[in-house]
């Protein structure tokens, strides 16, 4: 069945109206607020009631940002997105760290060599001149 306006206006159905007694009651237990109109509510309760599967089934829900269940791909795709980012970022600062320690290291494997070639320098001085 399709949605039309011949669905507003319409009497409820006994299980519309029981819906709407069942709101009233555990919703409103000490009666509607001021300035509602049971009768426009009744009939708000029925459409809304009656149409909600249609609603659920169409095109416009599935297409409709707010529908958790018709948008879950789309998250998803949202979500690894962002986490692949953050681990690029991540590998990015990593690379980063491995080359200064690299520089490190060969900073101070030179230093250690010109040291150790000038202690032996300077030990092989010592030795000629004793």
């Amino acid at each position: 069945m399709e949605v039309t306006s011949a669905l507003a206006g319409r009497t409820p159905s006994k299980t519309m109206e029981a819906f709407a007694d069942f709101l009233i009651a555990k919703v409103y237990p000490t009666g509607l607020p001021k300035g509602f109109d049971e009768k426009a509510f009744r009939a708000g309760v029925d459409l809304g009631g009656s149409t909600r599967g249609y609603f659920q089934a169409s095109d416009e829900w599935k297409a409709d940002s707010r529908n958790y269940l018709a948008n879950v791909e789309s998250r998803k795709a949202e979500r690894d997105a962002t986490r692949l980012a953050k681990a690029e970022e991540s590998a990015r600062k990593a690379t980063e760290r491995v080359a200064k320690a690299k520089a490190a290291a060969k900073a101070s494997a030179d230093a250690k060599a010109k040291a150790d070639a000038k202690a032996k320098a300077d030990a092989e001085a010592a030795a000629k001149a004793a």
